[in-house]
């Protein structure tokens, strides 16, 4: 026989949280780049702030994946119900920036 283990609330609560805090700390990390390259433009750097803005999205783009389908299995329903929402808004703007790029 399986031992049951007891989820705390704190722990449905974080891994609620987990998806849309580590979406906003990239995002924060990108613009970042991006507005930092911008201040910069004088010293003939004139694409690096781009490029220096891509990887921590891309990067959060393959990692969300897996982040997205261990919450979905989570054990607490309403959990999995928050992160199923913060999916849909962070696939949905990146499937927008495609389309837009």
């Amino acid at each position: 026989m399986k031992a049951k283990r007891v989820i705390t609330a704190s722990s449905s609560r974080f891994a609620a949280l987990l998806f849309n805090l580590i979406t906003v700390a990239v995002m924060l990390v990108s613009l970042t780049a991006l507005l930092l390259g911008k201040l910069l433009a004088g010293h003939n750097i004139g694409f690096l702030p781009f490029v220096l803005s891509l990887p921590p999205v891309m990067l959060w783009l393959g990692a969300s994946i897996f982040v997205y389908a261990s919450i979905a299995h989570h054990p607490n329903g309403l959990a999995a119900h928050y992160n199923k929402w913060a999916g849909y808004r962070f696939y949905g703007v990146m499937g927008s920036l495609v389309v837009i790029g």
